[in-house]
């Protein structure tokens, strides 16, 4: 568990880069709506895998097996509806580009998996 809580918490200043400069850059050279749009999807996922990393402190440290399930299925749909609501915004506010919200969603688990890749491969070096 401490491999995968590493790379998850590299992941956060990552993401939080990528956001300012791709945002940038979009918003340079590109449309504002596709600048905004990546920027609105990136800061979702960040804070969603905030709260995603707070309720799994919670779900370890809850007293029943209900206990945990309860709070491990509030937080997937409240998570879900949350990503659902933000894509239909988009989706219907002029400001935001549909498909760059989109692709500001998955960012996070991009950089996740690259960064967990990355650091299961040093580990085999050694």
């Amino acid at each position: 568990m401490k491999k995968n809580d590493t790379a998850f918490y590299k992941t956060f200043p990552v993401v939080l880069a990528i956001t300012v400069l791709v945002g940038a850059i979009l918003f340079i050279v590109g449309e504002k709506t596709w600048a905004l749009g990546f920027i609105l999807g990136n800061l979702t996922t960040l804070f969603l895998m905030s709260m995603l990393n707070r309720s799994s402190y919670q779900v370890v440290e809850s007293q029943t097996p209900e206990q945990a399930k309860g709070i491990a299925m509030r937080s997937y749909f409240f998570r879900y509806f949350f990503y659902a609501l933000i894509l239909v915004v988009a989706g219907y506010h002029d400001g935001f580009n549909l498909l760059a919200t989109g692709l500001g969603l998955f960012v996070f688990k991009l950089v996740l998996y690259i960064i967990g890749y990355l650091e299961g491969r040093g580990e085999n070096n050694d």
